[in-house]
């Protein structure tokens, strides 16, 4: 379907003006002086700023690390050290310290079972005296039943 010489155009002609092209009124022409106003004033530099030019990926490390550091503080030194080289450092750094804590962690168990064989032993001998006691005291009340047996017949008897 093609375009036959009676048929409407919807563009208007040339010479007259489509709203879309129209005079900006007076208060966008203040409006857009006062925009180019405000940038003008605070772009005082005309050099684009670094971080909109090209620059190597360790430049922008770098830069990301330095602001990374300004805001939140220098990073811990163990988490600097996993991110610096390689685990193998912090692995053999820590080893010697695992190593260490096993053979604490060995020690403290021999420990404490000697501690309780010896809390053991003593629970034992305080039962062992207990039983002594006990063992005395019948003593005690059985030579004090005889005492007052002797002495009851001691004064029975005629020849007293």
């Amino acid at each position: 379907m093609g375009l036959r010489q009676g048929d409407l155009l919807t563009v208007p002609p040339p010479d007259q003006p489509s709203s879309a092209f129209a005079e900006p009124t007076e208060e966008e022409q203040e409006q857009k002086a006062k925009l180019l106003q405000v940038t003008n004033t605070t772009r005082v530099d005309p050099r684009p700023t670094p971080s909109l030019q090209k620059l190597t990926l360790a430049q922008r490390h770098a830069e990301v690390s330095a602001m990374l550091n300004k805001v939140w503080g220098k990073p811990d030194e163990e988490i600097r050290e996993l991110a610096e080289d390689s685990l193998k450092v912090f692995f053999a750094k820590h080893k010697e310290v695992r190593q260490t804590t096993r053979k604490l962690h060995e020690d403290l168990r021999v420990h404490v079972l000697e501690q309780i064989s010896e809390i053991e032993g003593l629970r034992q001998n305080a039962e062992n005296s207990q039983k002594a006691i006990q063992l005395l005291e019948t003593r005690l009340q059985e030579e004090t039943a005889k005492h007052s047996k002797l002495d009851e017949l001691s004064a029975k008897s005629p020849g007293a």
